[in-house]
């Protein structure tokens, strides 16, 4: 048990062997981000690797962006390389739909952010109290943030699904959908 579980937590480090990445010739996928476990990482881009130039000292990838070897930066932020594989491409996607998803709350009126939100702890099964007052929604917020980390790919892309729908204002549609 222990053993499977050394094994799948390597495919969520950070390349240490850059020359594990080739020359770029192969143009492998990889995940930039800002810490040493893709679990805990907020990543910048994913992008092929088009260089990787020891004797430079930096790494290109596809996007033009540069990974500078000797300080193990990008745009002189310290970056991490995570080879591209279903586990770091779940993180990926899950990314992108949670951050969706918060940029949506952002913008919302506050009823379809305070609807939202019941919707999240409901797919979350979470015992957390939203507030439905308009005013105070507002702290909601951090509770949300927290309850998206938990839900799967799947759980996200449902929920966004329902933000990209163009919503009825007419009172006798609103009145049927709730």
């Amino acid at each position: 048990m222990n053993c499977k579980k050394l094994e799948i937590d390597g495919f969520y480090k950070c390349v240490r062997n850059f020359s594990d990445l080739g020359t770029g010739r192969r143009s492998k996928k990889v995940l930039v981000g800002d810490s040493e476990d893709a679990r805990t990482s907020h990543f910048s881009f994913v992008a092929n690797i088009k260089e990787n130039s020891p004797s430079w000292s930096e790494i290109t990838f596809t996007n033009r962006e540069i990974f500078y070897l000797r300080s193990e930066t990008v745009r002189g932020k310290r970056a991490f390389i995570f080879l591209w594989n279903e586990l770091t491409e779940d993180l990926w996607f899950r990314q992108i739909e949670r951050t969706k998803l918060l940029e949506w709350r952002e913008t919302a009126k506050p009823q379809d952010r305070i609807a939202m939100d019941e919707l999240i702890v409901g797919e979350t099964g979470s015992e957390c109290r939203i507030c439905h007052l308009p005013d105070f929604a507002i702290f909601n917020l951090r509770q949300i943030q927290l309850e998206t980390m938990k839900l799967s790919l799947s759980q996200l892309r449902k929920l966004t699904s329902l933000i990209d729908l163009p919503v009825s204002r007419e009172p006798a549609v609103a009145a049927k959908v709730a």
